[in-house]
């Protein structure tokens, strides 16, 4: 669900040594900087008359699958690139990898050309302007500014990979399964259900806290066996920033919502008027709009914090977007494992609230 990259540090422009240079030269230290990182080994000063290709295999093994991780589809993208012989074409090539980089979440590579592009002048050196505005219109958006518009774009664009990601997938299936085997088990000890306020909110925090965890894991395990890369953080740190406050969030103020619009104004206004049928379904529909608010309001206030979190790492930030595939996810496979339960559950569930 959250992208994940590392730190992407301001990086040096050209060294003095290569202002006279070629600019095939210039271009392979460019694309060095960009596929290293902050990690130094492929610009290394021996190394300015090699290529790209050359370089990789004068380093570690362990330093080149860093790279090509890091990288993903852009790697041999840009290899091939510092070997354009026209300079503009190599800027154009530059702008197209870092949009290609950026759909792929690979948002550290993307950064790097976008920043080199930004402030790439001098020496020989001659960026088109209108290739230097659009990195850095889009420099600025992945640090989380640019203008609304090209904010919401961002998110939309990346919504439907969001949506699809298999190891978000897998970890929601796995915590809506816990969470309704969880809550099955609590009413079976308890051996009645209650609407009251506190033993629902109790019952949320334990909920929250098992299938958090449950998500966690399976995500990580998933990613593992995928191939995918997963979150720098350790899982217990992920837990707690992002996975507790999501869930945590989403199953309280889904309960307390829920429970005001039980009690509250809201339900006697849609009810007022009306047959018995068309009163049921004003009811469902207000009970559904009224939480799924909730829940879309605790996971953006959620993302809000992790966006903080993810900050030191220029970690781009789409809240709107992330928020509304997790209230959706959240909603569809809750259902979908309360309906996987058994007409039977759902009966006895239901005859438990009547007494």
């Amino acid at each position: 669900m959250t992208p994940v990259t590392g730190p992407a540090r301001p990086l040096s422009l050209l060294p003095n040594r290569l202002e006279e240079s070629s600019s095939r030269e210039r271009q392979r230290y460019l694309i060095a900087r960009i596929l290293e990182g902050d990690r130094p080994s492929l610009s290394n000063p021996n190394f300015d008359s090699l290529s790209v290709n050359d370089r990789l295999s004068r380093i570690t093994s362990a330093e080149r699958r860093r790279i090509a991780e890091e990288a993903g589809n852009s790697f041999h993208t840009l290899a091939s690139l510092s070997e354009e012989s026209i300079p503009e074409y190599f800027y154009e090539g530059l702008l197209r990898a870092g949009r290609r980089a950026e759909d792929e979440d690979r948002f550290g590579v993307a950064q790097r050309c976008y920043l080199f592009l930004s402030r790439l002048r001098g020496g020989g050196i001659t960026v088109p302007p209108h290739i230097q505005n659009q990195a850095r219109e889009r420099l600025a958006v992945l640090n989380g500014g640019g203008s609304r518009w090209e904010r919401v774009e961002f998110g939309l664009h990346r919504l439907p990979g969001q949506t699809l990601d298999p190891t978000f997938l897998i970890g929601m299936g796995v915590a809506s399964v816990v969470a309704r085997g969880l809550r099955l088990g609590i009413l079976a000890r308890a051996g009645s259900a209650t609407p009251r306020f506190l033993p629902r909110i109790f019952e949320a925090g334990a909920l929250a806290t098992a299938e958090s965890a449950a998500f966690i894991g399976a995500e990580r395990a998933s990613a593992a066996i995928l191939g995918q890369p997963s979150s720098s953080a350790s899982a217990p740190e992920e837990w707690l920033r992002y996975g507790f406050p999501m869930f945590l969030g989403s199953r309280l103020l889904g309960t307390v919502s829920g429970q005001l619009y039980r009690r509250g104004r809201f339900r006697q206004a849609w009810l007022r008027d009306g047959s018995l049928a068309g009163a049921r379904l004003r009811h469902r529909l207000g009970y559904g709009i009224v939480t799924q608010a909730s829940i879309f309001g605790a996971a953006y206030f959620a993302q809000g914090l992790e966006s903080r979190e993810a900050a030191s790492e220029r970690r781009p930030h789409d809240g709107v977007a992330q928020a509304l595939v997790w209230t959706l996810a959240f909603s569809a496979f809750n259902s979908t494992a309360r309906r996987m339960s058994g007409s039977r559950s759902i009966a006895w569930e239901r005859s438990l609230f009547r007494r």
